[in-house]
């Protein structure tokens, strides 16, 4: 993506807070602020509980930050919803009517009528594969049927950005692969904006970016392979198996699970690995991933507790 296209989503300085019972109230987004540039696609991941959907409810207009602005296209989120496409965690579809059906509903809502509107949705039932099964009643669909009638819906007036929260939650690897695939081919297809929600590292690495959000903030920015190679090479992973690190190798060490962890260079292997083959513990060495990332920089985990 090149550098001097304008920003096709913008948020500075976004803050919300949720009210609860007897006056407390929890805050989910405490100064978020990113940019991205038209035609990116974009990850945002982070534990259930960053914050993740309410920034995007906060995105689509849905709620009004307390403090911060946000941009669509240069517009406010409820004037650029006409080039808005949202994929929700939950697939936005009526179980009652066909694939057909709901798309005809999608296109009229949309102002698509006629011949434009056959036309659109002829066109995104063959990109997606859902024109053998466009007459059947939506209940009746595997989730990768339903997900994929879903992004269809979501796709159906050429949206210039797209905004995904969660959206193959549920599905089987080959499901999971089939939408990530379609949506890849769209993006090639119109250049469309991307932001996607996940907790799952496999998605966000194929990005050309990744936020690592926690806590309501946004802790880390950059390129996936930019982000884990600052990490070091190799990351080794040492069960809890009684094994304790050096005094004066602690620092290097990060407590995970009841076991530890650590990055090396090609440089210091040799003696991290033969103070494990002295000790006799067990361990495992790979490439750091963007999980081991989001530990480095948070001190949790992406689908644990908080870490010492």
């Amino acid at each position: 993506m090149t550098e001097d296209r304008a920003p096709a989503i913008s948020a500075d300085g976004l803050r919300f807070a949720y009210a609860l019972p007897r006056g407390d109230t929890v805050l989910a987004l405490d100064g978020v602020s990113f940019s991205i540039t038209a035609g990116e696609h974009v990850a945002l991941l982070g534990p259930n509980g960053s914050g993740k959907s309410t920034l995007f409810r906060v995105l689509c207009g849905l709620l009004a930050p307390a403090a911060g602005s946000v941009s669509l296209l240069g517009m406010a989120p409820v004037r650029a919803r006409h080039a808005l496409g949202v994929v929700f965690q939950q697939p936005a579809l009526d179980p009652h009517l066909t694939i057909r059906e709901n798309l005809g509903l999608e296109a009229g809502l949309h102002g698509l009528r006629g011949a434009r509107a056959a036309a659109a949705i002829d066109g995104r039932l063959g990109a997606l594969g859902l024109r053998e099964i466009a007459g059947r009643r939506t209940r009746g669909l595997s989730g990768g049927q339903q997900r994929r009638a879903d992004l269809a819906r979501a796709l159906l007036h050429d949206p210039r950005v797209l905004l995904l929260d969660e959206a193959t939650v549920g599905l089987d690897p080959a499901a999971r692969t089939g939408f990530l695939d379609a949506l890849e081919t769209e993006r090639r297809r119109r250049d469309v904006t991307i932001l996607s929600a996940t907790h799952l590292v496999d998605e966000a690495d194929r990005a050309d970016r990744v936020l690592l959000m926690d806590t309501g903030r946004i802790v880390c920015d950059g390129a996936p392979a930019a982000l884990r190679a600052g990490l070091g090479a190799r990351r080794v992973v040492v069960p809890d198996t009684g094994f304790v690190p050096p005094a004066h190798e602690t620092p290097s060490w990060c407590r995970v699970g009841g076991g530890w962890t650590r990055s090396f260079d090609p440089a210091d292997q040799d003696t991290v690995l033969r103070l494990l083959l002295e000790r006799g513990a067990p361990f495992s060495v790979a490439p750091p991933t963007l999980a081991d990332v989001f530990m480095a920089r948070t001190g949790r985990a992406l689908d644990g507790e908080p870490t010492a």
